[in-house]
């Protein structure tokens, strides 16, 4: 038994210290050029790129060490209310508009972020459309 519990506690742990955060912070729309994103993207591809290049009010993304399934999210806000999804899994990158912020703080704070992401990436508008 104590074997048992000592082992899930070892994959707990392990799993809680493979995510890391990148960057969270929020700055002045003054200080931004987000604004002339809008829907301007030619391929996911393009859209990643474009959108990492640019200045928001708010940004935050995490990283997973894991081999396979979701690697990382990100989440990149004009207006701190709603914004881009970009989802980095093993084999593709998908990129979701008008994502409420609410969504991404239930996705960092979920016990299982890929699930969630799972589930999100299947009620919003993916890029390009």
């Amino acid at each position: 038994m104590s074997k048992t519990i000592l082992f899930l506690l070892f994959v707990l742990f392990s799993q809680w210290t493979m995510a890391q955060a990148d960057q969270n912070f929020a700055i002045g729309k003054e200080n931004t050029n987000c604004d002339s994103l809008k829907n301007a993207f030619l391929s996911v591809e393009d859209a990643y790129q474009k959108i990492e290049a640019a200045t928001f009010s708010y940004q935050q993304s995490f990283k997973l060490s894991q081999v396979q399934g979701l690697k990382g999210a990100g989440f990149y806000s004009c207006d701190t209310k709603n914004g881009f999804l970009l989802l980095q899994y093993h084999d593709r990158k998908l990129v979701l508009k008008d994502v409420p912020q609410t969504t991404w703080n239930d996705i960092i704070l979920s016990n299982d972020p890929e699930s969630a992401c799972k589930k999100v990436a299947g009620e919003y508008t993916k890029i390009p459309e």
